[in-house]
């Protein structure tokens, strides 16, 4: 009975869209008349002087923006000559947070690279704490990732200290472990490993750290720490790390280094996101190649392919996913009704009226 009321609420539902589709369809068109209306009915000097206006207020940007820069240039910076004095806690806060305040992304990013290289070793601890201390680590997250890179490439193990006694979340030590383990990976293993506290199968946050530093310069090495973690969140970065390297290596090299995962899910999860990748040349290639590695890949490849392939050839699309299993094709539901007419998407579903599987992509849709 309970089968049947969900059923019928379903059908409900679908055919309620269907009837609110003329309404919608006319208040469309009366917003959209009225807009026209209101503009039409506008007097040609009321656009005179909203022209006037807007000019007049460009002008004014331009030159904030050119005084701006003329003051900038004058102002002394902490790259270059130093005009404070290293020991002074508060001129070095008030310094970088002067930096932080740089609107341009790429300007403040130069400024904080130009600034690093100045740093003699024993002010970075003082420069990371200055930056902490204006509670923008969030917001200038590239920025902080620039002082602790350059401080682990200094003193790593001074850097670490630091990090473990004032920081609570794993942003700043992987960080630091990552830059290390580029150049130096024994050792930050070591470090990951003997500074772990967790027990049985929790995941090492420091080895994440580490896995990122490698991906790109020891892929072998990389890859065996990874096997290493269990099912995570932290493992879910590490595979992310390895998989950003891999998107500069040939499409094979990549398919090679997925196949030789021993872990099902683990293999399923990279399968996906390169799958996503090569659906960019071929869609149903990348699909079928998905499919020898088994359901799992499958089911977690289709969601990410549909969005591409139905913008490419919606009937192919649509044909493909209607062979599929009942797993295979519900998973993808959500996904697909969101990049298909209204419609398309009703006669879709009315195909699979009253089946729990497509719930989801009735509240979607």
């Amino acid at each position: 009975m309970a089968k049947y009321q969900k059923s019928a609420n379903i059908s409900k539902t679908i055919k309620i869209m269907k009837g609110k589709k003329t309404l919608i369809g006319l208040g469309w068109f009366a917003s959209t008349a009225a807009a026209f209306w209101i503009g039409k009915s506008s007097s040609p000097s009321s656009s005179l002087v909203t022209e006037a206006n807007t000019t007049e207020r460009t002008n004014q940007r331009i030159t904030q923006q050119s005084q701006r820069s003329s003051a900038f240039s004058q102002e002394p910076l902490i790259t270059g000559e130093r005009t404070f004095t290293p020991s002074n806690r508060k001129e070095f806060t008030a310094e970088i947070g002067r930096l932080t305040k740089l609107s341009d992304p790429i300007e403040r990013t130069s400024a904080f690279l130009k600034m690093v290289d100045t740093l003699s070793p024993g002010e970075f601890e003082d420069a990371v704490a200055s930056f902490r201390r204006l509670n923008m680590t969030r917001d200038r997250l590239s920025e902080y990732a620039i002082l602790l890179t350059a401080w682990s490439k200094n003193d790593p193990i001074s850097a670490l200290t630091y990090a473990t006694e004032n920081t609570d979340t794993p942003f700043a030590r992987q960080t630091i472990l990552a830059s290390w383990a580029r150049e130096s990976p024994d050792a930050a293993i070591a470090w990951a490993r003997e500074n772990f506290e967790g027990e049985g199968n929790q995941p090492n946050p420091w080895l994440v750290g580490v896995i990122k530093g490698l991906a790109n310069t020891n892929l072998n090495q990389a890859t065996a720490l990874l096997n290493e973690l269990p099912i995570s969140h932290g493992r879910g970065q590490a595979l992310d790390s390895i998989m950003v390297a891999l998107g500069e290596e040939s499409p094979d090299t990549a398919k090679n280094w997925v196949l030789q995962l021993n872990d099902e899910r683990l293999q399923a999860r990279a399968a996906s996101q390169l799958v996503a990748n090569l659906a960019e040349e071929n869609p149903r290639e990348a699909l079928t190649w998905a499919e020898s590695l088994g359901e799992e890949a499958l089911k977690r490849s289709a969601p990410r392919v549909i969005e591409s392939w139905i913008k490419e050839d919606k009937s192919s699309a649509l044909s493909w996913l209607d062979q599929q299993n009942d797993e295979i094709r519900s998973t993808t539901a959500p996904e697909l009704i969101q990049h298909l007419e209204v419609d398309e998407a009703q006669d879709w579903l009315a195909n699979y009226e009253g089946n729990p599987s497509y719930d989801r992509a009735i509240q979607t849709f």
